[in-house]
């Protein structure tokens, strides 16, 4: 298990090229170390290919970031004793029974773009276009509280995490004592790559946790 953090906002059209220029060049890489037969030639493709998947990281750096349920787990616990998290009580969830439902509906963002969503937009109900109405702004919410709310890095519901409660919890990280900041760092290598997700996203619309 873990949690896989994506951005809210689609990447812009220079970005989106840039990630497409990399997936190609890995692919170019791939096709050519799968098809060749010398040790020494594929050794050679090995850091090719290698250095093409880090630079295809870096082309998509801020649109996705994951954690491990360990990882997750040792990230709320610093942001916790650095201020970075809040532990904001999680708003109730929609009950199915208070809309006539019997049901989960069949939610039209879990199918693919075009004819096929719109087809699913079309056989909602009222009383189903009312409960994923509620049950979206259940996930938007926010409590408006410093940092960002623990719930929201607790289960993978595709909690929205907004701009604001991303911006205060940075302001929180880079409030922290120098050194207190150079000890996570050292201990976590990971962190930096975390703040930098952080950053890229309090001016992308957020993040949503799945």
């Amino acid at each position: 298990m873990g949690y896989d953090m994506y951005s809210a906002t689609e990447p812009d059209p220079q970005q989106a090229a840039a990630i497409q220029e990399a997936a190609e060049h890995v692919e170019e890489l791939r096709c050519q170390y799968m098809n060749t037969a010398s040790g020494p030639a594929a050794t050679a493709l090995e850091d090719q290919l290698n250095a093409a998947w880090n630079a295809y990281d870096k082309a998509r750096t801020g649109l996705y970031f994951r954690l491990n349920i360990w990882g997750m787990g040792t990230a709320r616990q610093l942001m916790g004793a650095l201020d970075m998290m809040t532990d904001a009580p999680m708003p109730p969830w929609p009950a199915l029974e208070t809309y006539d439902l019997t049901e989960y509906p069949d939610a039209p963002e879990h199918h693919p773009t075009g004819p096929e969503r719109d087809a699913a937009h079309t056989r909602l109900t009222d009383q189903e276009r009312a409960f994923l109405d509620t049950e979206r702004a259940t996930r938007d919410h926010d409590p408006q509280t410093p940092g960002i709310p623990a719930y929201k890095l607790t289960s993978n519901d595709g909690w929205l995490v907004s701009e604001r409660e991303i911006k205060t919890a940075l302001d929180a990280w880079d409030k922290t004592d120098p050194a207190d900041q150079k000890q996570v760092r050292c201990e976590f290598p990971w962190w930096d790559e975390w703040l930098e997700f952080l950053r890229y996203n309090s001016k992308r619309g957020g993040f949503r946790v799945y």
